[in-house]
């Protein structure tokens, strides 16, 4: 049975019929009808896809199917104007060539594609299909989903929003969208207010939205319900735009605004608050117009707001979205600020900046961590050098390092003692080499037993951690006086303990938690400087020299070179981000050490950022988390 369905403007009206033709979906809108033919291509292990009266060639890829789509013009019944429009699922491209006019009746069934069977028990259950006419393309570039609507104009002024929660909210109290049609827009102003911003104030409408992982094979439902609810804005700012030419008769000639979104479908380096889809859209979709940031603006609802911003509302579950209009540089609205106001002219006049500042932060706090004004603060007020060593010690002495993951201690250990040629003679301990604890305690005991000192390099939270290293050193320290001694009983007032010294490195976890995800995406850049989803298959972008090597059977530069203690520089291979359960787990086990543990000094080591290019100290300078 084939099912009428409504179409996905909120005006239109919804009825079911029945029709003969058992493979059809009709979708209806205010004036035409489509009339969707699935395919069933077979697929051969050459990944040709063969069809029923038609000659195609079928590639495999994440993002587009292509379907044969009849227009019907309800007002000359019975002519059909045949057209060939790519509506995106998930599965494959299918290119065909061929047309096909329908017919009410059919000898033999057709093939029916896999996306109108899944869960099929009732015409209820029928996934809806998009009804844009066309009017929506999609396409995919690494891991950012791109819909186009309208034609593109490059522009220098950029109105940019985020999607869920700010162009489009759900309908009821929950928070995630259920399905494609689980929307409303946020504020009724919307479609004219993108009209205007568009058509009136020169600006070009961007959306940019964090939609991670829903192109894995298993998230295949929330993608099509987040394509569905971008298809749905755009058809309903196409009939409010008819509606609108309707009752103007001196101006009938009246258009939806053009619309390109990106959706971050991955955690790297597109997902917001980052800058990778602002930049991705710059550089390769505005042609040769460059970009006015300083006049640009982006509107978002994840601003960091505290519980009772406006009345009854919750705290924002992020502040995502003013972080990424601080790393692009450009002014920045919650939406409940910007749709009051109908023109840009009228939104500065009632709410003005203050001086120098370029984002309306709408109540929200500071966030807790500004990397570029801890930069500030540590060039007008630098912390105090911690001593640094000039000469090793004249017997064994044991450096136990205490500090979060990525907090700066192995930068520091190598710089101050592996790397450093006057303190040579020092083993450097570090279970990330070592893969266990248990083996971190034997090297350390056997260097000490063997008349070297020994900096551990571990993370060493707890006291009980750092009594097992106090006891290794005693053992090895006894070793030391059994094997120096003529006599065969040695007792421990005799043993010369092997001192201890701490070095307390005090980053807390939100800044730590930053240098994690810098130091990820830095060992992952190619060789413009881009950030790479997978460095290690990416081809060089230029000729192979003296400092290339290969991996993999694949060419590969090296950085350039530069001092080892610049804790910016990329490594290979990339550093991997550790999850931030490991930064709680730290935070919720850490004893700060203490002298009563034994030491014979407690060194407190701040962290100092040290950039080898003026590139890396402003990629520091960004929001990462």
């Amino acid at each position: 049975m084939t099912t009428k369905r409504k179409g996905r403007d909120e005006e239109s009206q919804s009825e079911e019929e029945p029709h003969s033709c058992e493979t059809m979906i009709l979708v209806e809108s205010d004036s035409d009808a489509i009339i969707v033919e699935p395919f069933a291509p077979k697929r051969p292990r050459n990944g040709t896809a063969s069809m029923d009266g038609t000659d195609s060639k079928c590639n495999t890829t994440v993002s587009e199917t292509v379907v044969q789509v009849s227009v019907v013009d309800k007002q000359a019944t019975g002519k059909v104007a045949n057209e060939d429009t790519k509506l995106t699922t998930a599965s494959t491209t299918v290119t065909t060539t061929s047309t096909t006019t329908t017919s009410s009746t059919t000898s033999s069934k057709p093939p029916v594609h896999p996306f109108f069977t899944q869960n099929l028990k009732s015409p209820s259950t029928i996934p809806l299909l998009f009804n844009s006419l066309g009017s929506v393309k999609w396409t995919q570039a690494s891991s950012i989903l791109i819909a186009t609507f309208g034609a593109q104009t490059p522009r220098a002024k950029i109105a940019a929003f985020d999607f869920d929660g700010t162009i489009s909210t759900v309908k009821g109290t929950h928070t995630h969208a259920k399905h494609a049609d689980d929307w409303r827009f946020f504020d009724a102003s919307i479609p004219e207010r993108l009209a205007t911003l568009h058509y009136e104030e020169g600006y070009r409408v961007v959306f940019f939205s964090n939609q991670k992982d829903i192109c894995k094979a298993n998230q295949n439902k929330r993608k099509i319900g987040f394509m569905g609810r971008i298809e749905n804005v755009m058809n309903a700012m196409h009939t409010h735009a008819k509606k609108k030419a309707t009752a103007t008769t001196a101006n009938p000639d009246i258009h939806p605004p053009p619309v390109l979104v990106f959706a971050a479908v991955a955690d790297d380096w597109n997902r917001k608050p980052r800058p990778g889809m602002w930049e991705t859209f710059e550089r390769d979709h505005n042609g040769t117009v460059p970009v006015d940031r300083a006049a640009s603006f982006y509107v978002g609802d994840a601003a960091g707001r505290l519980a009772g911003h406006r009345a009854g509302a919750k705290k924002d579950f992020a502040d995502t979205d003013y972080k990424f209009a601080r790393n692009v540089g450009c002014a920045f609205y919650t939406p409940e600020q910007f749709f009051k106001y109908p023109s840009m002219d009228a939104l500065r006049a009632a709410d003005p900046l203050p001086p120098h500042v370029t984002h309306h932060s709408h109540l929200a706090p500071t966030p807790l961590f500004d990397p570029r004004e801890y930069l500030r603060q540590y060039r007008d007020n630098p912390p105090p050098a911690p001593p640094s060593p000039s000469a090793p010690a004249a017997t064994p002495e044991l450096i136990l390092a205490v500090g979060s993951p990525a907090s700066g201690k192995t930068t520091y250990c190598k710089r101050h003692y592996v790397n450093n040629p006057a303190m040579h003679t020092y083993v450097h301990v570090n279970q990330d080499t070592l893969k266990s604890r248990d083996k971190c305690l034997r090297a350390t005991e056997d260097a000490l037993a063997e008349g070297k000192s020994v900096v551990v390099d571990n993370t060493n939270p707890d006291a009980a951690t750092r009594r097992l290293y106090f006891a290794a050193a005693a053992r090895a320290a006894a070793k030391r006086a059994s094997n120096n001694s003529s006599t065969s009983s040695i007792s421990n007032d005799t043993v010369d303990p092997i001192p201890v010294t701490c070095l307390y490195f005090t980053a807390d976890q939100d800044l730590c938690q930053h240098n994690n995800v810098y130091r990820a995406y830095m060992s992952a850049r190619d060789q413009e400087g881009r950030w790479e989803d997978h460095p290690h298959q990416a081809a060089p972008t230029a000729k192979s020299t003296s400092s290339t090597t290969k991996r993999n059977g694949k060419t590969k530069t090296a950085p350039p070179p530069s001092d080892s203690h610049h804790p910016s520089t990329p490594p290979s291979p990339p550093i991997p981000r550790l999850p931030t359960m490991a930064f709680r787990s730290f935070t919720s086990r850490l004893e700060p050490p203490t002298m009563q543990e034994g030491y014979v000094a407690i060194i407190h080591i701040p962290f100092v950022p040290r950039f080898a290019t003026h590139e890396e100290e402003h990629a520091w300078g960004l929001f990462f988390v």
